[in-house]
Parts: structure tokens; C-alpha cells; sequence
């Protein structure tokens, strides 16, 4: 599994985070094995943050990767406004 963060250049050294930009996470699941796979994925946005696109705070989804297959969950959210102390954000968690 990989997390990927797509979003704007990094902000300013005073800003941990940006306001009013929309974040986009990419977290790519690969099934390398010559069977199924069935994984639970617990995905969360950074505390503090607003989810975007009919997205979410919290949620859990259940996956089928076939043999040899990626998979691509992806999500938005935004900060409404910027803040001086960092926020807790929790990667993404597989289970089988």
C-alpha cells in the first residue's frame, strides 16, 4: 500500500498547513499474489480538516484485488484555516 499526497508546493515555514487549498490523497493498493485478496481499508482526514467532493472524516471500505491488480482510493478535504501547531492525520490502515 502507498499514500500518496497531491497538493499545491509546500507552504510557507510559518504554516503547517494551507487554507482554502483542496488536498488530494491517493492511497494505491496492490494484490502482487496469484490469488485474491480481501482487505479492510480504515481511511481518515487530518484533524481540523473539512472533507470535500461528498467525502468523509472517517470511513472503512471493504476491497477485492484480483491477482496482480492495483487499486486506487482517493479522497479531498481542505483546511478552513491555517494553523501555526500540527495536526494529527492518521495513514491509512489495511487489515486482511
Amino acid at each position: 500500500m502507498v499514500a500518496r499526497y497531491l497538493m499545491p508546493p509546500p507552504p510557507p515555514p510559518t504554516r503547517l498547513e494551507l487554507a482554502d487549498v483542496i488536498y488530494l490523497v491517493q492511497v494505491i493498493l496492490s494484490n502482487i499474489s496469484k490469488s485474491y485478496a480481501k482487505v479492510d481499508v480504515l481511511l481518515q482526514i487530518p484533524v481540523g480538516s473539512i472533507p470535500l467532493n461528498n467525502g468523509f472524516f472517517t470511513q472503512g471500505k471493504f476491497v477485492e484485488l484480483s491477482p496482480n491488480s492495483t487499486q486506487v482510493l482517493q479522497y479531498y478535504f481542505y483546511f478552513p484555516q491555517a494553523s501555526d501547531v500540527p495536526l494529527a492525520h492518521f495513514p491509512a490502515q489495511v487489515l486482511p
